[in-house]
């Protein structure tokens, strides 16, 4: 929670001082105490009750999983590690004879799969187990 508020100074140990998300705060107003149990307590010094606070926070906790979603959305093709690739031939792999190679991937010649797509979706499926890889005559085999 508190990477998610403005202006987090630490006031102890299991405490903090933040601006409170339910007011234009210039200087931090929100306190912060973590219990030794897990619970923690809130309390604005510039007036506003807890459920306005967890309201603000709320708001703003969805603002930011959506920023955060479309975010990975427009960055997937630069960032993700040929997970995009990976979803698309789990799609396809009826397709595929079993075993298969990289080489009969490629040979479908599927949009959006390349070469180095295909690998990093193949290493992405077998980190995740969806493939198992296998040592054929000096060549890397990975198959279903």
């Amino acid at each position: 929670m508190l990477d998610r508020l403005d202006g987090v100074r630490q006031s102890g140990p299991g405490r903090w001082l933040a601006r409170c998300p339910a007011h234009e705060d210039r200087s931090p107003s929100l306190s912060i105490r973590e219990l030794d149990d897990g619970r923690v307590l809130l309390h604005d010094f510039g007036g506003c009750d807890t459920q306005a606070v967890l309201d603000a926070l709320g708001k703003a906790l969805d603002w930011t999983d959506y920023l955060e979603g479309h975010a990975r959305r427009v960055y997937a093709p630069i960032t993700d590690d040929g997970l995009t690739a990976a979803h698309a031939l789990l799609a396809r792999r009826s397709e595929l004879t079993k075993p298969f190679t990289l080489r009969d991937v490629a040979q479908k010649h599927w949009s959006g799969l390349d070469r180095d797509t295909i690998e990093a979706a193949l290493e992405c499926l077998a980190e995740y187990g969806h493939v198992d890889s296998t040592e054929k005559r000096n060549r890397r085999s990975l198959i279903y």
